[in-house]
């Protein structure tokens, strides 16, 4: 059973450095998730802002500074480290839903931001039946990317290195959001 905890997000504040990454495959639902985890905070009086690494990737893209899978530019994966960093560095909450799906790209960022601010890592999971039904009923997720995204990612997101993991298929994303809050308050002994 999930825990309602709408009237506790205000516990964690505001402190500079912390982060939330919320990780998974692409159609589990983590931009959803971010954005209830981003108004739960503000609703409880927290500081917090929604960070897009993607918005860097097609700049960069149309720029004419990275591949086509801007997940593979060094650039990429460096600025938004730098970035999420400087944003952290405020008295507020960083939510990055984004999803990193190989394991050398998840040490250097992961790995990275790991180092530099308090780091909360989630990575949501459902079954291949869930996954594929709600790529399939969003129209957004059906176009030619929602039809062929990397099934691969799912399996390299199974690796230890992506834990928290969070399994989605009887989950609303409410409840998913709530699950997130109650282990960043566990980690920081906020009860």
């Amino acid at each position: 059973m999930v825990e309602n905890t709408s009237n506790r997000a205000s516990d964690l504040g505001s402190q500079p450095g912390r982060v939330i990454w919320i990780n998974g495959p692409f159609g589990i639902g983590k931009s959803t998730v971010g954005q209830l985890v981003l108004s739960e905070l503000e609703a409880q009086g927290s500081t917090a802002i929604l960070y897009d690494p993607e918005q860097i990737g097609e700049r960069l893209r149309s720029e004419g500074r990275t591949p086509t899978n801007y997940h593979d530019s060094a650039e990429w994966r460096k600025r938004i480290r730098r970035e999420i960093q400087q944003l952290a560095r405020t008295p507020q909450t960083v939510v990055v839903p984004q999803t990193i799906g190989q394991l050398e790209h998840f040490d250097e960022i992961i790995g990275g931001l790991r180092e530099a601010v308090l780091l909360h890592h989630f990575t949501l999971q459902a079954s291949p039946r869930v996954h594929h039904e709600r790529i399939a009923n969003d129209s957004a997720l059906r176009g030619e990317w929602g039809l062929n995204w990397n099934p691969s990612i799912v399996n390299t997101q199974r690796d230890a290195r992506y834990e928290i993991f969070i399994g989605t298929d009887q989950l609303a994303a409410a409840e998913i959001a709530d699950l997130i809050l109650d282990q960043v308050r566990a980690k920081l002994n906020v009860t």
